[in-house]
């Protein structure tokens, strides 16, 4: 389930500007597509964030208040993308900071409160498993 939907960005931003976003081609008619892969992008940079600490995708059943934050951040993302390179200096701002604010989370200096952790490594490194030795003492006496 994506963090974010096309109501969202409309109720937070305004229908005129996400209309021009989504008309690519000056038809009238949005590029669902474009939309499907622009939030599919800014929800694989938050959970690419997110992931080192948390379970994601973040849910919003186990995560309510979590998953609002999320739909937020998506959508500032999602508005920056969709902006390309002409994105005036407000909405890079807001990019800016949610970006900001999800290396926070990752960097454990801000806490998603109802999100479940990632799983850890007891170890606290990487584990490797590997086959069991051929060359030991034992096998290797009388050479």
């Amino acid at each position: 389930m994506p963090y974010c939907t096309l109501n969202d960005l409309i109720k937070r931003f305004s229908e005129s500007e996400i209309n021009d976003l989504l008309d690519r081609d000056s038809d009238g008619l949005h590029e669902s597509e474009t939309l499907d892969m622009t939030i599919a992008d800014a929800d694989g940079l938050i959970d690419g964030f997110l992931g080192v600490r948390y379970k994601v995708p973040i849910s919003p059943v186990n995560s309510p208040k979590s998953y609002g934050v999320m739909r937020l951040f998506s959508c500032d993302i999602t508005r920056y993308l969709l902006w390309d390179d002409n994105a005036p200096q407000e909405i890079k701002d807001r990019y800016d900071a949610a970006i900001a604010r999800l290396k926070d989370y990752a960097k454990g200096l801000m806490v998603l409160p109802d999100a479940n952790p990632a799983p850890q490594n007891p170890s606290g490194g990487v584990d490797f498993i590997a086959n069991e030795r051929v060359f030991t003492q034992d096998t290797l006496k009388g050479f």
